[in-house]
């Protein structure tokens, strides 16, 4: 499962940003070792945006459903998810996370989505 976004055409000045419309399907073995018992389909819309430097823009709507389980009745409990992100990403920072490295011109958006959604869960689910 990948989302790569080539970042060659902005750094070249063929286009001012890379537009993003995509639904993506997150694996399980993401979300194992968590609290979700499942994810809906991801749908994904927004843009990278060049700054020069090797500095890029990442804006992001992430569109989802999470079940969780409730923690006293233990149902499922679904939960819509509706974040916008805005991340700056470089490739001289040598403090960022290894999965949010630019490599060979390309960056994996799923590292940068996962982190987001992850934020999202609650400590505790009451289904009411």
């Amino acid at each position: 499962m990948l989302l790569k976004i080539d970042l060659l055409k902005l750094k070249l000045n063929q286009v001012n940003q890379i537009n993003i419309d995509n639904v993506v399907t997150i694996d399980p073995s993401y979300y194992e070792n968590t609290d979700i018992k499942n994810i809906g389909d991801v749908k994904i819309k927004g843009k990278v945006i060049y700054h020069g430097e090797d500095e890029f823009e990442i804006l992001l709507n992430i569109k989802c459903e999470l079940t969780l389980i409730c923690c006293v009745s233990l149902k499922d409990v679904k939960m819509p998810v509706d974040i916008d992100v805005n991340e700056y990403i470089s490739q001289m920072d040598e403090n960022i996370e290894e999965n949010n490295k630019i490599i060979n011109n390309t960056i994996d958006l799923i590292p940068i989505i996962w982190q987001n959604i992850i934020l999202e869960v609650p400590l505790k689910v009451i289904d009411r």
